[in-house]
């Protein structure tokens, strides 16, 4: 006989798939119950219900993603080599669980208020790690964010919109894309305009 946390482990497993690919109104316990050979019943044993179920697998996520960027804050390194390494893991950690990564940013209208608090919970703990990361960067002088939290939102929303488009079969590794976030994220588009090119944009049309 499996144990309780093996069963509840192929659950997931399953349920991720189904999720990822069908999304949650559009997988039905049923479904995962055929797929597992276990009874509805049998999931609701487990699982209080299908949104206990969903939750169960971001939790799993959120932890595991957490525990890896508190890791990289943490590290003895010089700031700015920290905040590279933290979104190349955090980039890294989404290529690796990419239907996972999916699921933790459907929209909130499937969840109700209960889970959608913890969902919030964990979104501020990570929103947290990068604020630490970034005020450390403005405090020594490496960046001049004078509202680091909305810098954040934008790259927050920039290296979570990975797990919409990325592609292990793609052209570019995820090293490479990393570090094409870590330019423009840390350095901009742009190449600094030089003192002639200055000079001729605030020129006076003739």
């Amino acid at each position: 006989m499996k144990k309780p946390e093996e069963t509840k482990e192929k659950i997931i497993r399953v349920a991720i798939q189904l999720f990822a690919t069908k999304g949650f109104k559009g997988t039905s316990v049923r479904e995962i119950a055929k797929i597992t050979k276990m009874t509805p019943w049998g999931i609701y044993y487990h699982f209080q219900n299908k949104e206990g179920l969903i939750f169960a697998v971001l939790q799993n996520h959120a932890d595991r993603f957490i525990a890896k960027i508190e890791e990289v804050l943490e590290q003895d390194i010089h700031p700015l080599e920290r905040f590279k390494l933290l979104i190349k893991t955090h980039l890294d950690f989404h290529a690796n669980h990419i239907k996972e990564g999916k699921i933790f940013f459907l929209d909130e209208d499937v969840f109700s208020s209960k889970y959608m608090k913890k969902i919030n919970a964990y979104q501020t703990k990570i929103f947290s790690i990068y604020l630490r990361a970034l005020e450390n960067l403005n405090a020594q002088g490496y960046t001049k964010c004078p509202f680091p939290r909305v810098t954040l939102f934008f790259v927050l929303t920039a290296v979570n919109g990975l797990v919409r488009w990325y592609r292990p079969s793609g052209k570019l590794s995820i090293d490479q894309i990393s570090q094409i976030f870590v330019d423009l994220i840390l350095f901009g588009m742009t190449e600094p305009p030089t003192t002639k090119q200055r000079k001729s944009r605030i020129s006076p049309t003739k």
